[in-house]
């Protein structure tokens, strides 16, 4: 819900807009160190500003007196340090374990050229992330249904084909912009496809799609219009998920993988097997398009045979054909009109106010003569381009009624007055209409505010024309809109009342959050009051659509609607769900990020609510802090987002924010290239080029700034990724493989090195993601409790998250995981899409090599530091290196090397509201070395998250460059005392320009050779990727000394250690591995006892043969081929056709999870004819659905709190009543089916990871879970 405003710096909205892009355009200048506002300001917006730039990181202040008071905004610059020197002592049993291993193991002289090398890295055998590709093949004849054919044939792109064909032919690059609903991503690669295949040319096009949902359900689509199955001409690729086969011509993928391919060592050849590259949604500007704009652009001068074709939509399309030099073609839309309603207008419709404006109306004076006199419109000047487009659509208009829908669309979306004339016959829509005899037309024109008594061309009114030409409909129609006229003095008055009510309402909430309280008015007023048609809304994030799906569920709203989500970190499975239509008598209510703004469309959304709102990153360069932040959106996507109702119908689109507020925003999104760390890209950037990093981004489409590039080029050279010389050393290639952050990458990297891999890649999953608590209205400290509970006293953010992932996953294999999240105030949202990424992570780390499946370099010796924490601490320090900050115990705060004061974020455990009871935190912990994972700001605070309390000793081995030379160890005597401390304390150990450490020298040089030691593994294990059966027996014991050395440091500093921090998740981080036929084994060694007990007494390939010998997995497990079992399995098909016979099963069926915790429950519902046995959350669910019960089935499988599946439930009604009856009271077990889904449908995700109340929607393997209910019924009718 939105929050209130603060009263005391109001500030009048157009004013307000104004001082923030001004601000915004003081951040942007590098060169203007301040800013003074002019003097005419009041005490309020001083106040405002002095307000809003503390948010930016920016000093402000006031000077002068009276009228001449000024104030003038500053960026900081400071300079810390820390009065006192750290120092550092190690004990005598490190020393001890130091010096033997030293003693033992000397380094010959080309393991400390390896750990000393900076220059010389050779390129790694395999680097960059490609798929392969086959030769090319010819796309094959297909027969496509008459109805796909004439569905194809209405889209607008149709009649440009053939100059769509000869343009890609006689062009290397071309730009193709279309309106929404042109249909230019599902034809264009069709008609490519089509044209190769009736020249008898080869070809291979590759799709791009800036999102992996988009890719799949684009596939997806041309298959189907194809008629194809999809992963064969057609098929996707995205990461770690594909369907393509070697003769496939046409692949969707998404850009960022398109760009992993083509940074790839084989590149050259990879890039020989594609004819066309089709890169669809370039106006998104998101950071791999715009790379991919200068790769490709390379890629011509060496395949200059390649065909690159650009689509838009029609945004800013300038800037592409110039950058390009290409051509330019234009299709239009088929929008249909669309009505917007802009905040004003909502929050009159939905009754916001009316007591204040009731009062207000009572107290009003008749209306003057200036209020009764009709309004005309704006006029504004059109440019040439607009100007020959309009023409176009009247001319066209003229000649055919369907050429209205684009007229409609430059209304409704482009703002083009709905009056506006043809330049030289000086007709408009209206007269138009009227001379051709269209009422409906006439009628629509009307509504959107044309006026019927405007003379056009010949000097006549739209009513004289129809006059003329005999239309009489058309004559009632237009003499009844001259009687009323629409800008009547009622709607002059409720206009000024709806401008009454936005001040009132901006006076009372804080428009930078969501108010959902008004969004779900919104909804309500819309399901209740306006005809039938899905909503969209569009929503800044993950977390504010949960928000929402929680208001509408515990709101006053009718049942018969169905929520559902769209994100783009959800399954590709999930995602396909928001395509499918609602049940009869049912409204979808969509609640999306901006994933549904372009490439998709969802047919039946008639009504769009747009908040405005989206999620960016954004980087400020001041603090050199990062954040994920919620902003405004441009103009250019407020259209797209308003055409998401108008595809296929009619629409209306709710703005929640003012008229004001929509011409303040910016004409297009900022490209992210300009607004992002660039570190990622500064590493493409560096392989793709023999040129420096910055030469090569300044070809981008529009460069980004310098000092981005520089500070990116720091970092990677700080974390060893590039050298001095921006060469791109053996680490920087591996962190192009990883999926991952650099630092995050790192991190990974240290974690297999010092073998914590598993609770190392939890981290990095949390830490990708996002922080799965969630706010706690009713108790705020709850959380904060529960983190420093799972915390432990460790002094450890990131421990919480791999205590919570274990929790949740302990809940989660007794099926109350939504019960614990509940309790705990965490998101099951974020927790589900945290296992998913962490799959996702191990799955790359075991394509590239990094994890084997056996034996040397495989989970189990992955994992044999798992449970030392001071080993996985060390990977943290490793990762996040340069981010450091210290105690400073004299002053109880936190220094960095950029700012001079710190405090732990509101989130960690570190933190207190008291700020005596922080310092007394602060200046307590057993060590004053601290890493971060993000710095951000609050105000005029600096603020930073996922701390953890390190070890000196840890900061020294961990911290720095990878080699340190001998000239960073400096003696020196300050003292002529015969004290003998005074005398061994006299070295100054540096790691960089401001961490550094006074220690003895024996201390400095042991701590020197040992760091030598660990660069060389760590060289070794980045070199040996594949050779990982030949790490010696001194390359283990490095890591050995380290941890041991690390853990005892930890335990004499006092820090507390964790109980069973390294405990491995079992049964939801990979598929189970079953016994095979002849029982061996294959199950991962390291599963606990109760996973291998599992393993070791169920046998279910042989369970599935020995009674029978037949096998209901006909995919991938051939039947014995004996006669016995073909008339076991030819008996059990007629016992399956029977039984669905006998209990009257219908053709169409539909099939759910629902997850109780007691049998019983079930039991007692087959009883029960009026009184439901479950949650009334899941029973409004069903009611919701709508089921048309006369016509559809609908199956229950039923999964216990103990992953068991007991019996099937059949939906029933009694009346206004719904309930269940028995259909089937056998028993599945979890690992039964698993085996099953791991057999027939891997890429599904496991049938007991549903949630409750969730379809089945892959009614093949719902079909599949049916018949292993029905075969113990078949085995036991034949005992």
């Amino acid at each position: 819900m939105a929050t209130k405003a603060s009263k005391k710096f109001l500030m009048e909205e157009s004013l307000r807009i104004a001082v923030q892009k001004q601000i915004e355009c003081f951040l942007a200048d590098d060169d203007q160190p301040s800013l003074q506002f002019p003097a005419s300001l009041t005490s309020t917006q001083r106040g405002f500003i002095h307000k809003y730039v503390q948010t930016k990181g920016l000093k402000s202040k006031s000077h002068g007196k009276g009228d001449n008071r000024c104030l003038t905004i500053y960026k900081p610059n400071t300079n810390t340090h820390i009065s006192y020197d750290a120092k550092l002592e190690l004990s005598m049993d490190s020393t001890t374990m130091f010096k033997n291993f030293i003693r033992d193991n000397n380094m010959t002289d080309i393991e400390m050229l390896v750990a000393q090398e900076s220059e010389n890295y050779k390129l790694p055998q395999h680097y960059g992330c490609g798929f392969a590709v086959f030769k090319l093949t010819n796309p094959p004849h297909v027969y496509v249904k008459p109805e796909i054919n004439d569905t194809r044939s209405k889209l607008p792109i149709t009649s440009y084909r053939d100059e769509i064909i000869s343009k890609i032919n006689s062009n290397s690059i071309i730009v193709i912009s279309g309106d929404t609903g042109s249909g230019k991503t599902t034809q264009v690669p069709q008609y490519i496809l089509e044209d190769s295949c009736a020249r008898n040319k080869t070809c291979r096009i590759l799709c791009t799609q800036p999102r992996r949902i988009a890719a799949v359900s684009m596939a997806d689509r041309v298959a189907y219009e194809r008629g194809e199955v999809l992963g064969g001409t057609v098929g996707y690729q995205i990461r770690l998920e594909s369907k393509i086969c070697p003769s496939s011509n046409l692949i969707y993928t998404t850009s960022g993988f398109l760009l992993r391919c083509m940074i790839s060592d084989a590149s050259a050849k990879w890039l020989s097997r594609i004819t066309h590259i089709v890169m669809d949604e370039v106006h998104e500007r998101d950071r791999y398009t715009d790379f991919l704009f200068i790769v490709v652009k390379e890629a011509l001068k060496i395949n200059p045979t390649l065909k690159i074709i650009l689509m838009s939509a029609t945004i800013d399309t300038n800037v592409f054909t110039t950058y390009f030099d290409c051509p330019l073609l234009k299709i239009p839309g088929r929008m249909h009109a669309v009505h917007i309603y802009q905040l004003e207008d909502v929050l009159g419709m939905v009754g916001y106010f009316d007591s204040q404006i009731k009062s207000q109306r009572s107290k009003k004076s008749a209306p003057t003569e200036t209020q009764m006199t009709k309004s005309l419109p704006i006029t504004t000047s059109i440019d040439d381009d607009r100007r020959e487009l309009i023409d176009e659509t009247l001319q066209e208009c003229f000649h055919g009624r369907s050429d209205f829908d684009q007229f409609f669309y430059l209304v409704s979306g482009e703002g083009v007055d709905v009056n506006v004339k043809h330049s030289d016959t000086d007709l408009n829509a209206l007269l138009i209409a009227a001379i051709n005899g269209l009422p409906d037309i006439i009628q629509t024109l009307l509504q959107m505010g044309a006026d019927p008594t405007l003379v056009g061309g010949f000097g006549y009114t739209a009513k004289e024309w129809a006059l003329q030409y005999g239309h009489s409909k058309c004559v009632e129609i237009l003499e009844q809109a001259e009687a009323f006229n629409p800008d009547s003095i009622a709607d002059e008055e409720k206009r000024a009342e709806n401008q009454k009510r936005l001040q009132l309402y901006l006076d009372q909430t804080n428009e930078t959050e969501i108010d959902h309280v008004l969004l779900f008015n919104t909804i309500k007023h819309i399901h209740e009051h306006m005809s039938e048609g899905s909503i969209l809304v569009f929503l800044p994030g993950y977390d504010t659509i949960t928000e929402q799906m929680n208001a509408i569920l515990e709101g006053d709203i009718g049942s018969n609607i169905e929520i559902l989500f769209l994100h783009g970190n959800m399954e590709t499975s999930d995602q396909r769900r928001v395509f499918s239509k609602a049940a009869p008598g049912c409204r979808k209510i969509i609640l999306s990020t901006n994933i549904a703004e372009t490439s998709l469309t969802i047919d039946d959304v008639v009504y769009v609510i747009d908040c405005g709102k989206v999620k960016q990153i954004s980087y400020d360069s001041l603090s050199e802090s990062t954040s994920l932040t919620s902003t405004w959106i441009s103009k250019a996507c407020a259209k797209q987002r308003m055409g998401r109702a108008g595809r296929t119908s009619p629409g209306i689109c709710f703005r929640l924010y003012s008229e004001k507020r929509f011409v303040a925003m910016e004409e297009f999104t900022l490209p992210e290239l300009l607004r992002i760390p660039l570190t990622e890209l500064c590493l493409h950037a560096r392989i793709m080029t023999k040129t420096s990093i910055a030469d090569y981004l300044s070809k981008a489409i529009q460069p980004p700034a310098a000092s981005a590039i520089n500070q990116s080029i720091r970092l990677l050279k700080t974390i060893g990724a590039l050298d001095e010389d921006e060469n791109v050393t053996e680490l920087g290639y591996r962190l192009v493989d990883l999926p991952v952050d650099v630092q995050l990458g790192k991190m990974l990297l240290y974690s297999i090195l010092m073998k914590c891999l598993d609770p190392v890649i939890t981290i990095i999953s949390s830490l990708s993601v996002k922080d799965p608590f969630v706010l706690n209205f009713e108790n705020e400290n709850q959380s904060t409790l529960s983190r420093k509970t799972l915390a432990e006293n460790c002094g450890s953010d990131l421990l919480v998250f791999i205590k919570l992932y274990q929790m949740w996953l302990e809940s989660k294999s007794k099926g109350n995981e939504y019960q614990f999240c509940r309790e705990n105030h965490v998101s099951n949202g974020i927790m589900e899409l945290i296992n998913g990424f962490r799959a996702q992570v191990l799955g790359q780390l075991r394509t590239v090599g990094f994890v084997t499946p056996r034996g040397a370099g495989d989970m189990t010796d992955l994992n044999q530091n798992s449970n030392n924490f001071a080993v996985i601490k060390a990977c943290f320090v490793a990762g996040f290196y340069p981010n450091v900050c210290r105690v400073d115990r004299k002053v109880g705060n936190l220094k960095s090397k950029q700012e001079k004061k710190l405090l732990p974020h509101v989130t960690s455990v570190l933190r207190e509201k008291n700020l005596k009871s922080l310092k007394s935190i602060l200046t307590n912990l057993p060590s004053e070395w601290i890493v971060f994972g993000e710095k951000s700001r609050v105000e005029r605070l600096s603020l930073v998250r996922n701390n953890t309390v390190v070890s000196a000793l840890t900061i020294a081995l961990f911290c720095g460059p990878m080699h340190i030379p001998k000239q960073n160890i400096i003696s020196f005597d300050d003292s002529d005392s015969e004290n003998d401390e005074a005398d061994t304390i006299n070295t100054k150990f540096i790691l960089d320009d401001w961490i550094y450490f006074i220690l003895s020298e024996d201390a400095a040089q042991m701590i020197h050779r040992v760091r030598l030691h660990l660069s060389a593994m760590f060289m070794k294990t980045l070199a040996d990727l594949h050779k990982k059966s030949v790490i010696s027996t001194y390359d283990s014991k490095i890591v050995d000394v380290i941890a041991a050395v690390l853990e005892v440091e930890d335990e004499i500093g006092g820090f507390k250690k964790p109980e069973n921090v390294g405990t491995r998740p079992i049964l939801f981080s990979t598929k189970m591995r079953w016994q095979s036929r002849s029982g061996t084994d294959t199950s991962n060694t390291s599963s606990s006892s109760r996973a291998k007990s599992v393993n070791r007494n169920y046998q279910p390939k042989q369970a599935y043969t020995n009674a029978l010998g037949i096998s209901l997995y006909r995919k991938n497990e051939p039947v014995e081929e004996s006669n016995s079992s073909d008339q076991s399995l030819h008996d059990f098909e007629q016992f399956v056709s029977s039984y669905k016979c006998e209990m009257q099963l219908k053709p169409k069926v539909r099939y759910f999870i629902v997850r109780t915790d007691c049998k019983d429950r079930i039991l007692t519902a087959y009883k029960m004819d009026r009184n439901w046995q479950f949650s009334q959350r899941l029973l409004k669910h069903f009611k919701s659905a709508r089921f048309r019960l006369d016509e559809t089935d609908i199956l229950l499988f039923f999964l216990t709190s103990k992953l068991t599946f007991y019996t099937v439930g059949r939906m029933k009604s009694n009346g206004h009543f719904l309930n269940v009856e028995n259909f089937n009271m056998e028993t599945v077990s979890s690992a039964e089916v698993r085996y099953m889904m791991h057999h027939n449908f891997p890429d599904m995700k496991h049938i007991d990871k549903y949630k409750n109340g969730e379809e089945l929607l892959n009614t093949n393997c719902a079909d599949q879970l049916l018949r292993l209910f029905l075969r113990k019924s078949f085995l036991n009718a034949n005992r």
